[in-house]
């Protein structure tokens, strides 16, 4: 279940995206690539995906510079094992 929280923050991502990301979302939006519906600030568990396309279990992420300075690496990795886990898990299941 995804914590309230999560989806508020996800709603607060939404209306302050970075450039890069409302670039993206202006190219993706109402199926305009691959007809493919794209969800932008998804919750997902206790993570927040910048782009989720649940058709083909798709997850991109925009990441700044911030990702490289700091414990951001090491969460990132983190993160990703859980989402790859989890999503694969979730493909096979269906």
């Amino acid at each position: 279940m995804i914590q309230r929280a999560t989806i508020k923050r996800a709603r607060e991502l939404r209306s302050d995206q970075p450039n890069a990301e409302r670039l993206f979302w202006s190219r993706v939006r109402n199926r305009q690539l691959g007809n493919w519906k794209f969800r932008r600030q998804a919750p997902i568990g206790p993570y927040i995906i910048d782009f989720y396309v649940d058709e083909v279990k798709a997850i991109i992420e925009l990441d700044g510079a911030q990702h490289g300075r700091g414990n951001h690496p090491v969460r990132d990795e983190n993160r990703g094992k859980w989402l790859k886990k989890k999503v694969f898990r979730h493909a096979i299941l269906e």
